[in-house]
């Protein structure tokens, strides 16, 4: 039994260590391979960095004249809709250019089906 225990004792700790020596040299294959991956930023000039500021703010810009013209056009669709429905409105009321009832039923059914 004390052979067993000497033996159980033994590989605790060495099998500790060997865990740990592992873990280091885990340790620095990852030290390695990040210290390849930030070499290519030790390349960069500041000029470029500058650029790379200047293209996000335009960019930016574009966005906020994108939002911008999409409003504008949201209104004038909805002016659109105004306009064309008071030209019809005022197109209904002459006799001759009133559209048959035909076209009418097929715009009420259009209109309902929306």
């Amino acid at each position: 039994m004390n052979s067993v225990m000497g033996t159980v004792g033994l590989n605790v700790p060495l099998r500790a260590i060997e865990r740990l020596t592992g873990a280091v040299e885990r340790a620095a294959v990852l030290l390695e391979r990040v210290e390849r991956a930030t070499r290519h930023l030790d390349k960069l000039d500041s000029r470029f960095v500058d650029r790379l500021n200047g293209s996000f703010s335009v960019l930016a810009d574009l966005r906020s004249d994108t939002k911008a013209i999409r409003a504008r056009l949201d209104e004038i669709e909805t002016d659109m809709r105004d306009l064309e429905s008071l030209l019809t409105e005022r197109l209904d009321r002459m006799p001759l250019m009133r559209p048959s009832r035909r076209e009418r039923k097929a715009k009420e059914a259009e209109g309902k089906a929306e």
